[in-house]
């Protein structure tokens, strides 16, 4: 079989593989390649919802990583929001329930069901419109707060035969991929945003095509899904190899938290894909990083610190910061005195730069600082 190269701008392109039967995974014959079936994904995807071609590549990514769960401790979840109603959500959640590991809607349980089902096997949980009932279902919190770690224990306290409580505790493990799916759905907790790949769906113009169904794709979803459980059986050990190595190179610019969330992806992509789809797929998560970006305030930190990224200089004169800044028109009203008192905030102070006869500017490594402390 000859390996295509995944690139962005011909995912959408791609033909459909042909089908597989749904009653044979794993695949027993022939080679399977991680590229042809994440392109596979990402074409099946773009059938179903509108995207980015980055958040396509990363929703397929994380999909694939749910059946490598054994091969993680930590793991990120997917948080999928709009500003609006009728932006595909649901839609996606319902194509990776089609596609994930042992995909449990969470919709309309309690969290006490949750704490026990996920005790017993590890699966992927599926929360849609978390808007609607997570702020009353406080242990919802517990079970996305501490089930994106291996090992980490929720404790509840123990009923007796009447019904009461006795005076045990019981501990549950909530381990496992979790993809969190409602209206602002980023802002309900920071916590959760924090331990999640972000992808904000925006709404479609209408159009009268024929709206296609799940179920003329059963053989497409049955295929993906047994080419993905075989990979798992014949990388997975390479993958928890890697991924426990701690050698895995990521950009500067990712946060602790960031990185932790998309080891799993970036160990799946270092074992199985060739190196131009590495750097494609690598390049999405960028991508989905910036657009992560929450507040105002951590926008402005990100887009000063990509323009002095690779400054050599010791400082930058405030009006050229400004003229790079202003390009962006988010930010094309910031005067002088709004970026000073705007950086005065995070102990960034403006000085005179003798070289410059006496302009005032910034020092560059001040600048890095406050994003890397800040992000």
């Amino acid at each position: 079989m000859t390996k295509k190269t995944l690139l962005i701008e011909d995912l959408a392109s791609e033909p459909l593989p042909s089908a597989i039967d749904p009653e044979l995974p794993p695949v027993q014959e022939g080679e399977v390649s991680f590229t042809d079936t994440l392109r596979d994904c990402v074409t099946l995807l773009n059938k179903f919802v509108t995207m980015k071609p980055e958040q396509a590549i990363v929703t397929s990514l994380w999909a694939a990583a749910t059946w490598f769960v054994d091969s993680f401790d930590f793991v990120p979840y997917l948080l999928i929001t709009s500003k609006t109603k009728e932006c595909g959500k649901s839609r996606l959640l319902t194509f990776l329930e089609l596609l994930v590991k042992k995909p449990t809607q969470a919709s309309d349980v309690t969290p006490a069901a949750v704490f026990r089902l996920l005790s017993k096997e590890t699966r992927t949980l599926l929360m849609d419109e978390v808007d609607q009932y997570v702020a009353d279902r406080a242990g919802f919190f517990s079970i996305l707060n501490d089930g994106n770690t291996r090992g980490k224990k929720v404790y509840r306290a123990a009923s007796n035969a009447k019904g009461g409580f006795s005076d045990e505790c019981k501990s549950y493990e909530c381990f496992g991929f979790k993809a969190v799916v409602g209206i602002n759905a980023e802002k309900i907790q920071d916590t959760v945003t924090s331990r999640s790949i972000v992808v904000q769906l925006r709404r479609k113009a209408r159009t009268r095509g024929v709206r296609i169904k799940f179920k003329q794709f059963d053989s497409e979803f049955a295929s993906l899904r047994s080419r993905f459980y075989t990979l798992s059986l014949r990388y997975g050990d390479k993958v928890r190899e890697l991924t426990e190595s701690g050698t895995i190179k990521f950009p500067l610019e990712f946060s602790d938290r960031q990185v932790e969330g998309f080891e799993p992806l970036w160990a799946m992509l270092n074992c199985m894909a060739d190196k131009k789809t590495q750097k494609v797929c690598k390049v999405a998560c960028r991508r989905c990083t910036e657009q992560m970006v929450a507040s105002s305030e951590k926008a402005l930190l990100l887009n000063i610190y990509k323009i002095v990224e690779n400054i050599q200089q010791e400082s930058i004169k405030t009006l050229d910061l400004l003229d790079k800044l202003h390009l962006v028109p988010e930010w094309r009203d910031l005067s002088p005195k709004k970026l000073g008192d705007f950086l005065d905030t995070f102990q960034v102070k403006s000085h005179h730069i003798w070289r410059e006869n006496n302009a005032r500017g910034y020092f560059v490594n001040q600048l890095k600082q406050a994003y890397f402390e800040y992000k």
